[in-house]
């Protein structure tokens, strides 16, 4: 049972987050109020999905797969200098930490109660 986020669930909390909506991950805009939210996004994906890089450039509009890797190294440099764009990523973290820990546990109870009925 795999408790990793999925790409769609990681744009709907960035965009939650950042109070956009959801279409904006894979439109072509690059205003910086989308670009940003959107590297994070591209970065969380990077970090906690097992997609290749092209994968995960088709999830945000179909970009490049150097598209990603500019967003990825953006990010980590921006972690290290901006303590808002860090934090951002640290409660992004620990809101699918929650979220993992929840499903697991859903997982293991519909489990056990699956091997008490016998099925």
């Amino acid at each position: 049972m795999s408790v990793d986020p999925t790409i769609l669930e990681i744009q709907s909390a960035v965009c939650r987050r950042f109070h956009i909506p959801l279409l904006e991950m894979r439109s072509a805009r690059r205003s910086h109020d989308v670009a940003r939210p959107r590297q994070i996004a591209m970065f969380l994906s990077k970090q906690l999905t097992p997609h290749s890089l092209p994968s995960i450039g088709q999830r945000f509009g179909g970009r490049d797969h150097t598209t990603v890797i500019h967003a990825v190294r953006r990010i980590k440099e921006l972690c290290a200098s901006d303590r808002e764009i860090m934090q951002h990523v640290v409660e992004l973290r620990a809101e699918f930490k929650r979220t993992a820990a929840t499903r697991l546990a859903i997982g293991l109870a519909i489990a056990e109660t699956a091997g008490r009925a016998g099925l």
